[in-house]
């Protein structure tokens, strides 16, 4: 006997892309050779059934008690969101009832980490609960296409080859150990400005060769092999981003963040199309020296984890 659930809590995991090149467009998409791993920023959906006169609507409680801004001079969460998209798709193909969800977002927008991609992932599982549906992994992967190239790597999160225009995945198992250090300059950079500004290079060789030597590590960890070592160090020898050099030279404020945390470690990249950050340090006495000098320029600086999942739900009372 199937336990009804009314209300879910989804935890909607951030991500930081530690290679990305977009070497070229296909008819209107940007193709990427990336790879991104999850880590422990998170927003929460709020998600309950609710009966309502009219069964068509869905009450969307937006932005509620935010730690970051839902609106920008360019874009506004309140009028534009996936979540909506998402409900309706479930609306017409499932026959779902009316909801109320709730969202508080902890992930900075237009900040490169894929946090409205990774909301739209939390609700597709969570109605996935929430209603019985049965959605195999593959068929969840193929809804979330429908939503945008980052939302299907969400879906399972971890550590991921992803290539094409998002839909090639390949998860891997092993995740990293380096505590990192997010910086978010509170500078809202349009991901599809960014991509339609971007000057196409192909990466191709030094992405393949990465990949090559990911799969060798994959293999050796399905056999058993654990060596923690060897795969940071591939790792913090293979930092990539194709936006970065004109992401910097176009926002002063990042760029200003950005070449303050470079004075101290090597190890620092800028995530997805920006405009945050992240960084590795030698020691954790030199990182916590950082995070206290970036306090006093933007309240949105985090010491966080990798993680080796995506959206996690959890039925609430």
């Amino acid at each position: 006997m199937e336990i009804e659930i009314e209300r879910v809590r989804v935890k909607c995991y951030a991500k930081i892309n530690l290679f990305l090149a977009s070497p070229r467009k296909i008819n209107s998409h940007h193709e990427i050779q990336s790879l991104i791993h999850s880590i422990s920023l998170f927003d929460e959906l709020f998600i309950s059934k609710k009966k309502h006169p009219n069964d068509d609507d869905v009450v969307f409680l937006k932005g509620e008690n935010p730690t970051v801004a839902v609106k920008t001079p360019d874009y506004d969460l309140t009028k534009n969101n996936l979540l909506e998209k998402v409900y309706r798709y479930f609306r017409v193909n499932f026959s779902i009832p009316s909801l109320t969800i709730a969202l508080k977002k902890n992930i900075p927008i237009g900040a490169g980490l894929g946090g409205g991609s990774s909301d739209a992932a939390g609700l597709i599982v969570a109605l996935d609960e929430l209603f019985h549906l049965k959605l195999s992994h593959d068929e969840k992967i193929k809804i979330a296409q429908q939503f945008g190239s980052d939302v299907p790597f969400f879906i399972q999160g971890g550590l991921a080859i992803v290539e094409g225009v998002g839909e090639r995945i390949k998860p891997l198992r092993f995740s990293l150990t380096m505590p990192l250090l997010l910086v978010y300059p509170d500078e809202y950079i349009s991901t599809k400005v960014a991509y339609d500004d971007h000057l196409e290079l192909n990466y191709s060789d030094d992405f393949l060769a990465l990949k090559e030597k990911l799969l060798l590590l994959n293999e050796a960890r399905r056999q058993g092999s654990r060596n923690e070592r060897e795969v940071d160090e591939l790792f913090l020898n293979s930092l990539f981003n194709g936006f970065q050099r004109k992401t910097l030279a176009k926002y002063p404020k990042l760029s200003e963040l950005f070449n303050m945390v470079l004075e101290k470690t090597n190890y620092i990249l800028l995530s997805g199309s920006g405009s945050a950050f992240f960084s590795f340090f030698d020691d954790i006495i030199t990182m916590d020296f950082i995070y206290e000098q970036l306090k006093t320029k933007t309240k949105f600086v985090y010491k966080l984890k990798f993680l080796d999942r995506g959206v996690f739900w959890d039925a609430l009372e």
